[in-house]
Protein backbone atom coordinates (compact mmCIF):
# COMPACT_ATOMS: atom_id res chain seq x y z
CA UNK A 1 0.00 0.00 0.00
CA UNK A 2 2.70 2.24 0.97
CA UNK A 3 4.58 1.59 -2.21
CA UNK A 4 1.76 2.55 -4.34
CA UNK A 5 0.63 5.77 -2.70
CA UNK A 6 4.24 6.75 -3.67
CA UNK A 7 4.29 5.58 -7.10
CA UNK A 8 1.08 7.69 -7.03
CA UNK A 9 2.24 10.86 -4.81
CA UNK A 10 5.85 10.68 -7.33
CA UNK A 11 2.84 10.87 -10.33
CA UNK A 12 1.19 13.38 -9.69
CA UNK A 13 4.17 15.33 -8.47
CA UNK A 14 6.13 15.14 -12.30
CA UNK A 15 2.01 15.42 -14.09
CA UNK A 16 2.21 19.60 -11.74
CA UNK A 17 5.79 20.01 -12.76
CA UNK A 18 4.90 19.52 -16.55
CA UNK A 19 1.89 21.54 -16.26
CA UNK A 20 3.69 24.05 -14.35
CA UNK A 21 5.78 24.58 -17.17
CA UNK A 22 3.27 25.99 -19.36
CA UNK A 23 1.26 28.26 -17.34
CA UNK A 24 -0.24 31.31 -18.93
CA UNK A 25 2.08 33.78 -18.21
CA UNK A 26 5.43 31.62 -17.89
CA UNK A 27 8.31 31.79 -21.15
CA UNK A 28 6.98 27.95 -22.23
CA UNK A 29 3.41 29.46 -22.43
CA UNK A 30 4.47 32.66 -23.96
CA UNK A 31 6.99 31.06 -26.70
CA UNK A 32 4.23 28.44 -27.79
CA UNK A 33 0.96 30.38 -28.45
CA UNK A 34 1.33 34.01 -26.33
CA UNK A 35 3.95 35.51 -29.03
CA UNK A 36 1.72 34.40 -32.01
CA UNK A 37 -1.08 35.77 -30.77
CA UNK A 38 0.21 39.20 -29.63
CA UNK A 39 2.89 39.19 -32.60
CA UNK A 40 -0.48 39.49 -34.95
CA UNK A 41 -2.22 42.37 -32.51
CA UNK A 42 1.11 44.24 -32.36
CA UNK A 43 1.94 44.23 -36.07
CA UNK A 44 -1.57 45.93 -36.75
CA UNK A 45 -1.40 48.42 -33.89
CA UNK A 46 2.03 49.36 -34.55
CA UNK A 47 1.46 49.10 -38.75
CA UNK A 48 4.67 46.78 -39.03
CA UNK A 49 5.47 43.43 -40.20
CA UNK A 50 5.57 40.43 -37.51
CA UNK A 51 9.06 39.63 -38.44
CA UNK A 52 9.98 42.74 -37.76
CA UNK A 53 9.40 42.66 -33.82
CA UNK A 54 10.79 42.27 -30.88
CA UNK A 55 9.37 40.48 -27.72
CA UNK A 56 10.27 41.81 -23.99
CA UNK A 57 8.97 40.01 -21.12
CA UNK A 58 8.43 43.79 -18.68
CA UNK A 59 6.57 41.52 -15.57
CA UNK A 60 8.33 40.53 -12.56
CA UNK A 61 11.72 39.76 -12.68
CA UNK A 62 11.46 40.05 -16.32
CA UNK A 63 10.15 36.52 -15.98
CA UNK A 64 6.67 37.16 -16.24
CA UNK A 65 5.34 36.90 -20.06
CA UNK A 66 1.64 38.73 -18.76
CA UNK A 67 3.32 41.96 -19.59
CA UNK A 68 5.05 42.22 -22.91
CA UNK A 69 7.04 44.92 -24.28
CA UNK A 70 6.74 44.82 -28.34
CA UNK A 71 9.18 46.93 -30.22
CA UNK A 72 9.66 47.12 -34.47
CA UNK A 73 9.67 49.73 -37.21
CA UNK A 74 11.09 52.58 -35.18
CA UNK A 75 7.78 52.09 -32.38
CA UNK A 76 7.31 50.34 -29.21
CA UNK A 77 4.58 49.69 -26.76
CA UNK A 78 3.53 47.82 -23.93
CA UNK A 79 0.59 44.80 -23.92
CA UNK A 80 -0.69 43.52 -20.95
CA UNK A 81 -2.33 39.89 -21.16
CA UNK A 82 -5.99 40.28 -19.37
CA UNK A 83 -8.61 37.55 -17.90
CA UNK A 84 -6.30 34.83 -19.57
CA UNK A 85 -7.47 35.47 -22.69
CA UNK A 86 -6.61 38.60 -24.81
CA UNK A 87 -3.54 41.06 -25.13
CA UNK A 88 -4.17 44.88 -24.82
CA UNK A 89 -2.37 47.80 -25.22
CA UNK A 90 -1.02 49.43 -22.08
CA UNK A 91 0.80 52.18 -23.59
CA UNK A 92 0.01 53.99 -27.14
CA UNK A 93 2.64 52.87 -29.57
CA UNK A 94 5.28 55.70 -30.28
Amino acid sequence: MIRTSSILALALSLTLCACGMHLIGGKAWFDDSGKQSLGKRAAFDLSCAEDKLTFAPLGEGNLDYKMVGVSGCDKKATYLFINNREWVMNSEGK
